[in-house]
């Protein structure tokens, strides 16, 4: 199966993050990427599992990620 890719402005619009921020963990090797010359294509699935992965405890030992985000059932791409 072929991946679903993004660009950087595409997948900052698409998780509602800064443009900036997903270029950095892309710049940084935090995420996987390819190049297509000037462009860093994202692949969609892969950025979604490293956004739900990042995984610390808050000060009353509650586990979440590091970025806030949670998991929503029932949602319209599952």
């Amino acid at each position: 199966m072929v991946p679903t890719m993004a660009t950087v402005n595409e997948t900052a619009r698409i998780f509602g993050l800064a443009k900036h921020f997903v270029r950095r963990l892309a710049l940084e090797g935090k995420i996987k990427h390819v190049r297509a010359g000037k462009k860093i294509l994202i692949n969609l699935e892969l950025f979604k599992n490293y956004l739900y992965e990042c995984p610390v405890e808050d000060s009353e030992n509650r586990i979440s990620n590091k970025f806030g985000i949670s998991k929503v059932e029932g949602g319209h791409n599952e």
